[in-house]
């Protein structure tokens, strides 16, 4: 907002239009599912309305805060934009835009409703125009009430409204799976429930950008409960789980694009390297014109779904063993394992809060990567390491050997091999918003490419290593690793291996690169590429990491490999140890080499011969596709 206000402030643009333009910034973040941000921009522009003698304006943008500050979770904030809405449309006489208001008001304290209150709202939207706003007030009303026979009521009168656009055959399709759980119908509501995912899967399609979905993949979150809810009052089980899949999905994507942005990418690697060999106080030009060819670089390219690319959404899950995790509360969870013979359901509780285990986990990765092979330092680590694996065990149900793990909220990207009981296990880790595959088996070639980057010390020695384990590989080093010779040498090859400096960007994640010899290689340039391999090693700081939109797609270099078609992405979640990553490399390599899966062989090589886990192959996951 900082950036924003700088820009809009500079043109000398009146409050009114500073206040529009950070209205439709607002609108756009929220529609992400970027709410932290699209609440500052959406306050940032009432306060700039407010100065203004614009009422109609500044009504619709109190709405616009209220909505923002709604689905943020903070009721009391929303009910106070609300009613500043509703009593500048009084103000102004506006009786078409009062019942908006009126709905925002009941959303943020619908506890405080009577049911004939409800009743009475709804009509008067529906008879205003505003249909969705009534199927909205009366799916919150009827999910509140702990009245079944009062909900019900409220939910045959939702499906007596005729919406006529997505938004609101959404909302129909829920209330109708809603009342099917109520009179206990389930068949019925999981035909609801496969309907509205069907319009997900089309709005999807056509969004055009991952950063547009947020929206989709909360709607996608409240459907996967009720699939849940419905499929337990039914007697199949094992439909549980392709409800999960199916609300995990996004259409499998390319990147289209009317040219390769070739000349925006060179720039942004010309602008790299000015940073860094220029001092921080001159920067500001260069970070500037950073973010103006990052955003046309976007604008350029598009994600896609094409016919021959859409992925079937099974009938019944897959049979390969599932890991559940979907957290209740702050250190409760749901927990589900389904192997195919039949599904576990069970409930959690951990000792602390995940995010307080996370940061020690980062901090123990952090200790790791700097210690070299100082015993001292790798013994912190590792202990901590062990305490937190401790801590998380209680979410594996017992005799349980998953081979995919798919789990939401904070522990959606996770080092799961940290678990005591996973530490030798061959698992995968399935990205938020991505559909896990099918169970058909990799293409099997012996074309392996091993790619060095820059500076880094024991870059070299990994390569080198890996080759002597691997005498067939093609070794690209020094000034031959340029971006461009890499994308054509992962055109011919089957399994890829990176050593190089890595950069996660959390202020735009699909920037997030690997340092080559002649720049930062994004995600823009692996979706130049015309083909890449089956399996792709990442042994690069922090390349495993990504941003989660809303509360669905992960959006990262890992991510985007595994949108592109690549079968398994190994990479790590945070800093790792130079040093110490030459042998594990080796290892892994040597099993992939002898025909062992991507995850299969990830775990041997995490394993000592003592069967203790190798501290430095802790924060490394395999990212199935």
């Amino acid at each position: 907002p900082d950036q924003a206000r700088a820009v809009y402030e500079s043109v000398g643009a009146d409050a009114d239009v500073v206040g529009t333009l950070f209205a439709d910034r607002a609108q756009t973040l929220s529609n992400a599912g970027l709410l932290a941000e699209a609440r500052l921009s959406a306050d940032e522009a009432l306060a700039r309305m407010l100065s203004t003698s614009n009422l109609a304006e500044t009504a619709q943008v109190a709405m616009l805060a209220a909505d923002v500050r709604l689905r943020d979770g903070d009721g009391a904030a929303a009910l106070e934009a609300a009613k500043l809405a509703r009593r500048l449309l009084v103000e102004q006489g506006s009786s078409g835009w009062t019942p908006v208001a009126d709905a925002l008001v009941f959303l943020a304290n619908v506890d405080a409703a009577t049911s004939h209150e409800v009743h009475a709202l709804a009509e008067r939207l529906k008879a205003s125009g505003w249909v969705d706003h009534g199927l909205r007030v009366l799916l919150a009303a009827a999910t509140d009430l702990p009245d079944d026979v009062g909900a019900r009521q409220l939910l045959d009168l939702a499906l007596t409204f005729e919406p006529s656009g997505t938004a609101g055959r959404l909302l129909s399709l829920e209330a109708s799976a809603r009342r099917a759980l109520l009179v206990g119908a389930p068949e019925e509501g999981l035909h609801s429930v496969s309907a509205a995912f069907d319009i997900l899967d089309e709005r999807r399609t056509f969004l055009g950008s991952f950063e547009l979905q947020g929206r989709s993949l909360d709607t996608a979150e409240t459907l996967r409960t009720l699939g849940i809810a419905l499929t337990r009052q039914s007697a199949e089980a094992d439909r549980e789980l392709a409800i999960w899949h199916r609300s995990m999905r996004l259409p499998s994507p390319a990147i289209a694009h009317a040219d390769g942005g070739e000349d925006l990418r060179a720039r942004l690697r010309s602008i790299e390297g000015e940073l860094q060999s220029s001092e921080p106080d001159g920067w500001g030009d260069l970070v500037e014109e950073r973010q103006r060819v990052e955003d046309e670089l976007r604008h350029r390219f598009r994600l896609v779904r094409s016919g021959e690319q859409a992925r079937a959404v099974p009938a019944r899950a897959s049979r390969r063993p599932t890991l559940i995790v979907n957290p209740t509360g702050d250190r409760s969870f749901d927990v589900l394992f389904a192997d195919g013979t039949g599904v576990d359901r069970s409930t959690a509780r951990i000792e602390k809060d995940v995010a307080s285990l996370r940061e020690s986990l980062d901090h123990a990765f952090r200790v790791q990567a700097r210690s070299g092979t100082s015993s001292a330092g790798l013994g912190a680590a590792a202990a901590v390491i062990d305490d937190v694996g401790a801590c998380l065990g209680a979410l594996l149900p017992a005799g349980s050997r998953p081979e995919r793990i798919i789990a939401s909220g904070p522990l959606a990207v996770f080092p799961w091999r940290v678990l005591h009981e996973l530490r030798d296990a061959p698992f995968e880790g399935v990205l938020p918003g991505l559909q896990p595959g099918d169970d058909s088996e990799p293409s099997v070639g012996a074309a392996t490419v091993l790619v060095g980057g820059p500076d880094l010390a024991h870059g070299p020695t990994e390569i080198q290593a890996i080759r002597a384990a691997m005498p067939t590989s093609r070794t690209m080093l020094g000034d031959e690793a340029t971006i461009h010779r890499v994308m054509a040498a992962l055109a011919q090859a089957d399994v890829a291996h990176f050593a190089c400096h890595g950069s996660f960007r959390r202020d735009s994640p699909y920037f997030s690169c690997l340092h080559l010899a002649d720049g930062p290689a994004t995600a823009f340039d692996f979706a130049s590429c015309p083909g890449l391999p089956s399996t792709i090693v990442l042994s690069a700081c922090d390349v495993g990491r990504v941003g989660l939109l809303g509360k669905g797609s992960a959006v990262g270099l890992a991510g985007v490999l595994v949108q592109l078609g690549v079968r398994s992405v190994i990479a790590p979640l945070s800093v790792v140890n130079d040093e110490r990553s030459v042998d594990l490399m080796v290892r892994l390599h040597t099993h992939l080499a002898a025909g062992a899966e991507p995850a299969a062989a990830l775990a041997a090589a995490s394993t000592l011969p003592d069967g203790s886990l190798d501290p430095t192959a802790a924060p490394f996951v395999c990212f199935g596709s």
